[in-house]
């Protein structure tokens, strides 16, 4: 049951309550015949998204999380989605990447949106170890983020969201390439 109360949009829980809004819960009364819980939600003005890149014939997570070079498509996908910034000395959200010793990489993408600062985990600017076959450098940001960006090199190319492993990742949205696709960017 969703109600609007002050103005907030409020969304009622019956039978369930945290114990930090029990005191919420008595300033409410009672709607229903019995008693009504509270849950009050907020909207975040930093958001961190992950981006991975998918070249034709790639269908596991180490596969995926081992690309380094970005092809111009790809490159011009990330135009779209915001600035190529340099990370040391960055002062606006930071996502959790390093803007001092430039351990988590050199450059990222970021964007601001309706007043919402958005920083983009690429895959591909993350660092990366040849001897690391479970990519931990990239999967600690891309693999802690709710949504990813997924972009497909080819028209063929597939994707399964059970190939990426994470607690965190629950929304995919998956960006195909296509050539029979023409498409100018107003930039």
């Amino acid at each position: 049951l969703k109600k609007q109360f002050f103005g907030a949009k409020i969304h009622i829980f019956e039978n369930h309550c945290s114990h930090r809004l029990r005191f919420f819960c008595k300033l409410i009364p009672n709607l229903l015949g019995h008693p009504v819980y509270l849950f009050i939600g907020f909207i975040k003005s930093e958001l961190k998204v992950g981006v991975i890149y998918v070249k034709e014939n790639q269908y596991t997570e180490e596969d995926i999380l081992d690309n380094n070079e970005a092809s111009p498509r790809f490159e011009e996908f990330l135009q779209i989605l915001g600035e190529t910034v340099k990370l040391k000395g960055f002062d606006r959200y930071k996502g959790g990447l390093d803007t001092v010793h430039d351990l988590t990489g050199t450059q990222s993408v970021f964007t601001q949106w309706r007043g919402i600062e958005v920083m983009f985990h690429v895959s591909t600017l993350l660092p990366h170890e040849d001897n690391d076959p479970q990519k931990l450098q990239r999967k600690r940001h891309i693999g802690n983020d709710i949504v990813c960006v997924v972009f497909l090199e080819a028209d063929n190319t597939s994707f399964s969201p059970s190939c990426i492993k994470s607690h965190f990742l629950h929304t995919f949205i998956i960006v195909r390439d296509s050539p029979r696709i023409k498409f100018k960017h107003p930039r």
